[in-house]
Protein backbone atom coordinates (compact mmCIF):
# COMPACT_ATOMS: atom_id res chain seq x y z
CA UNK A 1 0.00 0.00 0.00
CA UNK A 2 1.08 3.30 -0.64
CA UNK A 3 0.41 6.75 1.39
CA UNK A 4 0.54 10.52 0.73
CA UNK A 5 -0.30 12.64 3.06
CA UNK A 6 -0.40 15.81 1.22
CA UNK A 7 -0.59 18.47 4.18
CA UNK A 8 3.15 17.47 5.50
CA UNK A 9 4.49 16.26 2.48
CA UNK A 10 5.10 12.86 3.67
CA UNK A 11 5.32 9.50 0.99
CA UNK A 12 5.34 6.16 2.78
CA UNK A 13 5.48 2.84 0.30
CA UNK A 14 5.08 -0.28 2.18
CA UNK A 15 2.35 -2.52 3.82
CA UNK A 16 0.19 -0.60 6.22
CA UNK A 17 -0.37 -2.57 9.85
CA UNK A 18 -2.85 -2.22 12.30
CA UNK A 19 -2.94 -3.23 16.33
CA UNK A 20 -5.22 -2.55 19.08
CA UNK A 21 -4.41 -2.53 22.69
CA UNK A 22 -5.67 -1.35 25.91
CA UNK A 23 -3.94 2.08 27.83
CA UNK A 24 -5.39 2.84 31.31
CA UNK A 25 -8.75 1.07 30.24
CA UNK A 26 -9.20 3.06 26.80
CA UNK A 27 -9.00 1.08 23.58
CA UNK A 28 -6.30 2.67 21.61
CA UNK A 29 -4.77 2.07 17.71
CA UNK A 30 -1.42 1.76 16.16
CA UNK A 31 -0.91 2.26 12.76
CA UNK A 32 2.45 1.37 11.22
CA UNK A 33 3.60 1.34 7.83
CA UNK A 34 6.23 -1.53 7.08
CA UNK A 35 8.61 -2.52 4.41
CA UNK A 36 7.36 -4.66 1.06
CA UNK A 37 7.91 -7.77 1.91
CA UNK A 38 9.22 -7.49 5.23
CA UNK A 39 8.30 -6.06 8.60
CA UNK A 40 11.07 -3.41 9.53
CA UNK A 41 9.79 0.10 9.43
CA UNK A 42 11.08 2.39 6.98
CA UNK A 43 13.03 5.59 8.13
CA UNK A 44 13.88 7.92 5.12
CA UNK A 45 12.94 11.46 4.38
CA UNK A 46 12.95 14.04 2.06
CA UNK A 47 13.26 17.46 2.32
CA UNK A 48 13.36 21.06 -0.04
CA UNK A 49 14.43 24.13 1.70
CA UNK A 50 17.14 26.97 2.12
CA UNK A 51 20.42 27.24 3.98
CA UNK A 52 20.01 29.05 7.11
CA UNK A 53 23.67 30.00 7.30
CA UNK A 54 26.94 28.88 4.97
CA UNK A 55 27.87 25.15 5.23
CA UNK A 56 30.89 24.90 7.99
CA UNK A 57 33.05 21.78 7.09
CA UNK A 58 35.40 20.41 9.57
CA UNK A 59 37.21 16.90 9.41
CA UNK A 60 37.34 14.17 11.82
CA UNK A 61 40.44 12.92 13.60
CA UNK A 62 40.63 10.25 11.21
CA UNK A 63 40.29 12.58 8.14
CA UNK A 64 36.85 12.25 7.43
CA UNK A 65 35.13 15.30 5.82
CA UNK A 66 31.91 16.40 8.25
CA UNK A 67 29.62 19.33 7.92
CA UNK A 68 26.68 20.34 9.62
CA UNK A 69 23.92 22.67 7.69
CA UNK A 70 20.38 23.68 8.84
CA UNK A 71 17.87 23.83 6.17
CA UNK A 72 14.57 26.24 6.49
CA UNK A 73 11.83 24.23 5.37
CA UNK A 74 8.05 26.32 4.49
CA UNK A 75 5.46 24.57 5.99
CA UNK A 76 2.25 24.23 3.61
CA UNK A 77 -0.32 26.52 5.50
CA UNK A 78 -0.02 30.06 6.52
CA UNK A 79 -0.40 30.81 10.59
CA UNK A 80 -3.21 33.20 11.72
CA UNK A 81 -1.75 35.98 10.54
CA UNK A 82 -1.49 35.10 6.87
CA UNK A 83 2.40 34.75 7.19
CA UNK A 84 3.80 31.41 6.31
CA UNK A 85 6.01 29.69 8.97
CA UNK A 86 9.14 27.43 8.34
CA UNK A 87 10.82 24.64 10.25
CA UNK A 88 14.41 24.61 10.67
CA UNK A 89 15.93 21.03 10.04
CA UNK A 90 19.85 19.83 11.35
CA UNK A 91 21.14 17.74 8.53
CA UNK A 92 24.57 16.21 8.82
CA UNK A 93 26.62 15.38 5.85
CA UNK A 94 29.73 13.03 5.74
CA UNK A 95 32.63 12.64 3.31
CA UNK A 96 32.37 14.17 -0.45
CA UNK A 97 28.33 15.18 0.15
CA UNK A 98 30.21 17.49 3.20
CA UNK A 99 33.01 18.80 0.44
CA UNK A 100 30.87 19.52 -2.27
CA UNK A 101 27.85 21.42 -0.44
CA UNK A 102 30.64 23.74 1.27
CA UNK A 103 31.92 24.38 -1.99
CA UNK A 104 29.04 24.72 -3.79
CA UNK A 105 26.45 26.34 -1.70
CA UNK A 106 26.41 29.08 0.52
CA UNK A 107 23.56 30.53 3.17
CA UNK A 108 20.36 31.14 0.83
CA UNK A 109 20.87 27.99 -1.44
CA UNK A 110 18.10 26.00 -1.93
CA UNK A 111 18.98 22.14 -1.58
CA UNK A 112 17.14 18.92 -1.54
CA UNK A 113 18.37 16.71 0.94
CA UNK A 114 17.41 12.99 1.47
CA UNK A 115 18.81 10.99 4.16
CA UNK A 116 17.30 9.51 7.18
CA UNK A 117 16.31 10.62 10.89
CA UNK A 118 18.56 10.39 13.68
CA UNK A 119 18.21 10.96 17.62
CA UNK A 120 21.32 11.42 19.93
CA UNK A 121 21.90 12.85 23.58
CA UNK A 122 24.74 14.62 24.46
CA UNK A 123 25.54 15.95 28.01
CA UNK A 124 25.89 19.60 28.05
CA UNK A 125 28.45 21.59 29.53
CA UNK A 126 26.21 22.38 32.70
CA UNK A 127 25.95 18.42 32.95
CA UNK A 128 22.37 18.90 31.60
CA UNK A 129 21.23 16.03 29.20
CA UNK A 130 20.47 17.58 25.87
CA UNK A 131 18.97 15.29 23.18
CA UNK A 132 18.62 16.33 19.40
CA UNK A 133 16.50 15.11 16.20
CA UNK A 134 18.84 15.38 13.18
CA UNK A 135 18.91 13.92 9.31
CA UNK A 136 21.41 12.29 8.54
CA UNK A 137 22.36 13.64 4.34
CA UNK A 138 22.80 10.19 2.44
CA UNK A 139 22.16 12.43 -1.17
CA UNK A 140 22.30 16.27 -1.36
CA UNK A 141 21.06 18.08 -4.70
CA UNK A 142 21.92 22.01 -5.25
CA UNK A 143 18.46 23.68 -6.79
CA UNK A 144 19.29 26.98 -6.47
CA UNK A 145 18.96 28.49 -9.51
CA UNK A 146 20.06 31.83 -8.97
CA UNK A 147 23.51 32.15 -7.29
CA UNK A 148 23.32 31.77 -3.86
CA UNK A 149 24.53 35.47 -2.13
CA UNK A 150 22.71 37.89 -4.47
CA UNK A 151 20.38 40.33 -3.17
CA UNK A 152 17.30 38.34 -3.87
CA UNK A 153 18.23 34.97 -1.64
CA UNK A 154 19.61 37.39 0.83
CA UNK A 155 16.75 39.19 1.65
CA UNK A 156 14.44 35.53 1.37
CA UNK A 157 17.11 34.27 4.04
CA UNK A 158 17.34 36.93 6.40
CA UNK A 159 13.22 36.19 7.94
CA UNK A 160 14.75 32.61 9.47
CA UNK A 161 15.54 32.49 13.11
CA UNK A 162 19.04 30.65 13.38
CA UNK A 163 17.93 28.27 15.79
CA UNK A 164 20.81 26.52 18.11
CA UNK A 165 24.29 25.26 17.51
CA UNK A 166 24.49 21.45 18.56
CA UNK A 167 27.53 19.29 18.30
CA UNK A 168 28.20 17.15 15.06
CA UNK A 169 27.12 13.51 15.47
CA UNK A 170 29.73 10.78 14.97
CA UNK A 171 29.76 8.45 12.28
CA UNK A 172 27.15 5.99 12.38
CA UNK A 173 27.99 3.68 10.13
CA UNK A 174 31.60 2.79 7.24
CA UNK A 175 28.91 2.05 4.38
CA UNK A 176 27.40 5.30 4.34
CA UNK A 177 26.44 5.97 0.74
CA UNK A 178 27.87 9.67 -0.59
CA UNK A 179 26.68 11.15 -3.67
Amino acid sequence: MECYFAGIGLFLQGKERFSTFYSNGKKEYHQAITEKGDEKVINQVTLVGRLTRDPDLRYTPDGKAVSNITLAVNRHYKNASGEIEADFVHCILWGKTAENTSNYCKKGSVLGVTGRIQTRNYDNQEGKRVYVTEVVAEGVRFLSTKPAGTRETQQASQSYRQPETVPPAPPQREELPFV
